[in-house]
Parts: C-alpha cells; structure tokens; sequence
C-alpha cells in the first residue's frame, strides 16, 4: 500500500463520519449540503474568473459552468443576500415560509472596478426578484468586513434604545466569507462614492470638479504637490495653494439629485447624520468608516 493509500484510508472513515452528522434519518440535510457546495463553488468560480477586457465591453457573459442550463433550481436554499427572519423552532421550511429561493444566475455580469475584478452579478428568486451581489475575491479578506457589519448592526441597535439618537444608524449589508480570498457581498443600490462622483466619474459621467471647475487643479495633482512637500512650511505653502485652486463641489450633488426644497433638506440631513454616526463608530474602531451617497430620495 502506497502513502498516499494509507492517507486516503485513514482520512475516509473521518469524512464519513463528518458527513453523517449532517445527516438526519431522511436524509434531508444531504442534499442541503450538497445544494450548498454547488452554490459556493459558482461563487467562488465567478470571483475568481478573470476577464479579458480586450475582448468585449461591460457587460461580460458569466462563465458556462453557472449559467441557467448548468445551475438552476436550488430550492433548498435561499437568496444568501437576502434578508432570512429567525426561525425560533429552527425548522427554516423555504415553500412554506415565503422565503426566496435561488432560480438562476443571470447571463451577464459587470466589472465595478479593481485590480481581483470583483463581478457584480443578478440572482433571480423564486420571487420573482432580482438581486444584486458582488462577488469578490484576492487579498481582502471579508471575514473581517463580515464581522464589522456585525459590529455595525449591534451599534444600530444601541442607537435605537436612545431617543436623541433613533434617527442615527449605520448603512449595513450582507457579507458571506466563503474562504479567506472569496466571499459574497450585497449589493447597495441607490449610492456611489465620493470619489466617483467628486473627482474620477462614473457611467460616461464626468466628475463634479470637472463639470463645475474645470480650470482647478485635478486631484492626482493636488496629491502629487503634498506628498512633494516636505518641510513644515513648504507643507503650509502647497496646503493654502491648493485651497486657492481646487474648490469644493460637493453641495452640486444635492442640488443635481434633489429639485424640491423639501427632498434637498432631507437629503443633506440624512448625508449629515450618516457622516456623524459614521465618524462617531469609525473613532472606536479606528476610522474604519464607509461613507455613501445617497442618489435618491
């Protein structure tokens, strides 16, 4: 008998042992388990795909292997981005409890940026809903952002036992680790970033600095004159030169997005609120903060 025999031999009654425990009478939890290998390893497959952007343009076809005809139906398991309400007798019936299920992908995906290509994908429900996900993989690890929205949800329900500070919360989304270089995030509609909307553009639009300001000085420029700035003076000098030229923008988006007095009011307080709480959680957990925009009302 070889070694590796020998390992195969000693490991096999292990598995064995480990699956059973997994499995009930029926049989039912087998096939849970089963459903859940294909629906993690598809994932995994899409964020590690890489794209030749050479190619084609955004959107990019998914990959064969979990497309409709290949993966489809797992009606055991639920939209994993979606929100599942606690079942007390941790029965969990899907057909019977209104819980969406998984269909299929859709047969596209959309690079939203990054050096791993993170995909943003649609999951279709048994609903009839779509949803959004964003498959990621490479160096971030997301056991660590899933254990900040943990953090972020129990903050929420501080907040909501004081009555100064009800109206106060932190944004929040689903984060499913699968390994520690591929996970599953949910993806927020109805926002964008700072950057994108103040200095790099999005979706064939220009930034707000080069709409509103063309003549001031361009971002990668105002940081490229601070960090060749090296004396306290020198730091002062460039500091005041860029104030002079690169002006603020940001007051544009609410007057872009919000026509109505009422919706620009509401808008700037609620953008106001989530800076306040957002630095507020970032100072205790060392200015990790996300900061969104909002795009709607």
């Amino acid at each position: 008998m070889t070694q590796m025999e020998q390992l195969l031999t000693v490991i096999e009654p292990k598995t064995s042992r480990k699956s059973s425990r997994f499995e009930n009478k029926d049989g039912k939890f087998r096939h849970i388990i089963e459903q859940m290998e294909q629906m993690i390893e598809a994932y995994i497959l899409l964020a590690q795909n890489r794209i030749d952007k050479t190619k084609s343009r955004n959107p990019y076809p998914i990959p064969s292997q979990v497309k409709k005809r290949a993966l489809s139906n797992l009606d055991l398991l639920p939209i994993l981005t979606a929100d599942v309400p606690v079942d007390f007798e941790c029965e969990y019936n899907l057909a019977h409890s209104g819980i969406a299920t998984f269909r299929h992908f859709g047969e596209n995906c959309r690079l939203v940026g990054g050096i791993n290509q993170p995909k943003l994908v649609e999951c279709y429900g048994s609903d009839g809903n779509v949803y959004k996900q964003l498959a990621k993989s490479g160096n971030d690890d997301l056991r660590q952002d899933a254990v900040m929205q943990q953090y972020f949800k129990l903050t929420n329900s501080l907040l909501k036992t004081t009555q100064s500070a009800r109206k106060l919360r932190v944004k929040t989304y689903k984060v499913i680790p699968f390994t520690p270089e591929a996970g599953l995030l949910e993806w927020v509609d109805d926002t964008m970033t700072l950057a994108s909307y103040l200095v790099s553009g999005e979706g064939g639009v220009r930034s707000a600095h080069e709409r509103y300001r063309p003549n001031d000085f361009r971002s990668d420029k105002c940081r490229e004159m601070m960090m060749q700035a090296i004396s306290s003076n020198s730091l002062r000098m460039t500091y005041d030169e860029i104030c002079d030229k690169f002006k603020p923008v940001m007051h544009h988006l609410f007057l872009e997005n919000f026509a109505l007095p009422a919706q620009w009011h509401a808008a700037r307080l609620q953008y106001t609120r989530s800076v306040a709480v957002n630095s507020m959680v970032g100072y205790i957990t060392v200015s990790y903060t996300h900061l969104t925009l909002p795009t709607k009302a």
